[in-house]
This record gives structure tokens, sequence and C-alpha cells, in this order.
């Protein structure tokens, strides 16, 4: 981990179903107008027009456009990212695109059967790091500002305000869908997913131990 240099581009990435939204509002709040959504769709992805003290948030990596976020930026050298339990977040993907009116398969059951024909957990292409890496965890935490967990995220947001010299906003909450079906033996799927994409897992891993780590640490000094 490093530390934050405010006269440096700051980018937050934002993997699908990991809070994103909801971090982008508190961002917003903590740079006081210095925020650039980077949201491709139908257009290819634009720079932002601000330098130094300017927060970069958004995904990078979209199917039309599978361009990688050091691609647009090569110049960053500072991310923040929030990571979510896998399974939950591939079971949030299927109940987000199932609300959108576009139904990825007939059950959350056959949607996960597909997800793990996958070659790797497509929402995580979005980091600064290669998935095929042996050392993908020593890479990512190079450049890391801040790492937080969509499950820690209220003790995590302090941890980061005080990282970067900011406040800390509330954390607004919002882009949750209805879940209109349950999973049947959830541990069972866990292991399942752990066994078939371990680095996304080891990543995930990596960002439980040092959330929870950095927020007793924070907690111990107040």
């Amino acid at each position: 981990m490093r530390p934050y240099e405010p006269d440096r581009l700051l980018v937050s990435v934002h993997i699908p179903k990991c809070a994103g939204t909801s971090l982008a509002a508190w961002l917003r709040t903590a740079f006081h107008g210095r925020l650039h959504l980077h949201y491709p769709d139908a257009e290819p992805p634009e720079r932002t027009p601000g330098g130094a003290g300017w927060c970069v948030h958004g995904h990078f990596y979209h199917h039309a456009w599978p361009i990688g976020v050091r691609d647009v930026y090569p110049e960053a050298r500072q991310f923040i990212t929030v990571l979510r339990d896998p399974l939950e977040m591939m079971v949030s993907s299927y109940f987000f695109q199932v609300a959108m009116g576009d139904r990825p398969a007939d059950t959350l059951t056959a949607w996960l059967e597909d997800v793990l024909t996958w070659p790797c957990l497509f929402p995580y292409l979005g980091l600064p790091v290669d998935l095929r890496d042996p050392d993908l965890v020593d890479r990512l935490a190079e450049d890391l500002v801040w790492i937080g967990t969509v499950e820690r995220l209220g003790s995590g947001l302090p941890v980061l305000a005080r990282r970067l010299g900011v406040a800390c906003p509330p954390l607004p909450r919002s882009n949750a869908a209805l879940r209109s079906e349950r999973l049947a033996d959830p541990e069972r799927w866990r292991e399942r997913m752990r066994d078939r994409f371990p680095a996304e897992h080891r990543l995930y891993d990596f960002a439980v131990t040092t959330a929870e780590q950095e927020a007793a640490q924070m907690a111990g000094e107040s």
C-alpha cells in the first residue's frame, strides 16, 4: 500500500456490484466537485479534463470497450477500489440484470452454472493487474492507496477519509435490486466459486484482511 499523493490523479476502480454507486456519491462530497465519472457505454471512454487533486471513478472494463485502466490512464500510480465476496457479487449481478429486463438465465442457479464456465470473473478485469500473474496481490498492493470491502464499507471509509486528508461524509446507499429467488446451499456454491476462481479470491481475501486490520488499527487509535 502506498501513501496518497494529492498532487497526482487518484483512480477509483468500480468493480460492478461492489457498492460503486454509493462510493461515487461519497467521493463527490469528499472531492468537492473534483470527481470525473468514467462509464463507457455507447461511446469510447474519455479522459478526465482535471489533473492533480482530481479523482476518476468508474468502470474500466466494458464488453463493448474492453479497455483497461492503464490504457486510459497510463500515468496513474494510485488507486482505490472495493471488492465483494465473489459469490455475492455474481448473485447481485444476476438480480440487477433481471431488474433491468435483461435476465441472463432462467434461474439464479443456471446463471451461476454459466458463470463457472467463464475463464475468469469478468468484473475483475477492471483492476489494474493481470489476473494470471502469480504475484497479482503484491502487484496491486504496490499502487493501492486503499482497498475496502462491501461487507465492511462502513468501517473502511473513515480509514479512506483519513488517508485522503478529508472529512468523512456519510455513506449513501443505492442501486440495490430486489431478490426474488434464494440460493440453496450457498456455502457449497461459495466453495465451487473459490475452486474455480482462485486468483479473484486471493484478491478478495487480501481486501478482507487489509480492511479488518486497518479498521482495528484506527479504532485502537481513537
